[in-house]
């Protein structure tokens, strides 16, 4: 069967026929938003333009690590976060979190970066909702 014989109906991955996921992809070129919908690849566009090196979200909420900054937003728009360059970031319940190339683990607390201790070679973030203890991480008195 070719792609001509399925119909209209069956190529369509939106609407009432699926609900689509979005998911967003750190690249070289920027922070691109892609819509799944089953096994379907739908809408691809770029959100924000310049490398990207992570990203991490949690309810609407984005977090991108770039070599400039750390930028927050929704995908519609993105606020810098005066961090300066990450290489990594992370969402672990309210916390909002980003390490640097020099290991450094901090969380954003209101308009300020707080330093939480350091890792060497950072890369990213395992994912556990406290980050209370990141492995291998000095941690600041």
């Amino acid at each position: 069967m070719s792609q001509d014989d399925i119909s209209l109906d069956e190529k369509r991955i939106y609407g009432e026929a699926r609900d689509a996921t979005v998911a967003y992809v750190a690249s070289g070129l920027g922070l691109a938003r892609v819509a799944i919908a089953g096994d379907q690849v739908g809408r691809v566009g770029l959100v924000h333009q310049g490398t990207v090196r992570d990203v991490a979200g949690a309810d609407g909420q984005l977090l991108v690590a770039t070599p400039e900054d750390v930028l927050v937003g929704t995908g519609e728009g993105f606020t810098g976060t005066a961090f300066g360059p990450a290489v990594a970031v992370g969402v672990g319940g309210d916390r909002l979190l980003a390490a640097d190339a020099d290991g450094r683990v901090a969380h954003l607390a209101g308009d300020r970066w707080e330093t939480l201790g350091t890792v060497d070679d950072p890369r990213r973030f395992d994912g556990d909702e406290d980050f209370d203890v990141v492995e291998g991480m000095s941690v600041d008195e």
